[in-house]
């Protein structure tokens, strides 16, 4: 065409390029003809294994869903909603037993199951809470509530606001003038 010789392309330059008329090489290695294929089973990074469903509501976009999902589905023998949260009683992601498995109403229980559980490990006590400040565990009615989340010893809110005081003395004297100033 251009005066210069023709170049036959390689076999392998052939099956690479799909513009040519050329059928390209199928992928003989892929799930159950690889070597490494274990059933469709994975693990994530936390220690939560995972089992290819591809057709399941709650799948990842690789289209695995976590074991402890699919145990519990199979109990209720319904799907689960996507805000359901499942707890595992022993804090071990890898342990999907029945009796391990607690389903949550809301991430907000799911939340204060675990807190209570810290609670119970570090002092005895399920129902007592932490000082924001000293970190001390205590019995409720010792504490006062922060915030919405954090609980605080009278006086350890006591230290940090003097710590704050101290600190802050300009905003502190704008609402606290002596008579006479």
């Amino acid at each position: 065409m251009n005066g210069l010789p023709a170049r036959k392309m390689s076999e392998d330059a052939q099956n690479a390029n799909p513009s040519i008329g050329i059928e390209r090489k199928k992928h003989y290695n892929v799930r159950e003809n690889n070597g490494s294929w274990n059933g469709g089973k994975t693990h994530d990074n936390r220690g939560r294994s995972l089992t290819l469903n591809k057709n399941h509501p709650r799948a990842t976009h690789e289209g695995y869903v976590f074991d402890h999902i699919l145990i519990c589905e199979k109990v209720l023998g319904r799907f689960l909603k996507k805000e359901t949260p499942i707890h595992h009683v022993d804090c071990n992601p890898s342990n999907n037993q029945n009796t391990n498995l607690v389903l949550c109403d809301s991430h907000s229980y799911h939340g204060l199951l675990h807190r209570r559980l810290r609670a119970l490990i570090a002092c005895g006590h399920k129902d007592w809470e932490k000082c924001r400040e000293c970190k001390k565990y205590d019995a409720p009615e010792n504490l006062s509530r922060f915030d919405k989340k954090s609980f605080i010893h009278k006086n350890c809110n006591n230290i940090r606001m003097t710590k704050w005081r101290e600190k802050h003395p300009e905003y502190w004297k704008k609402f606290y003038r002596k008579e006479g100033d």
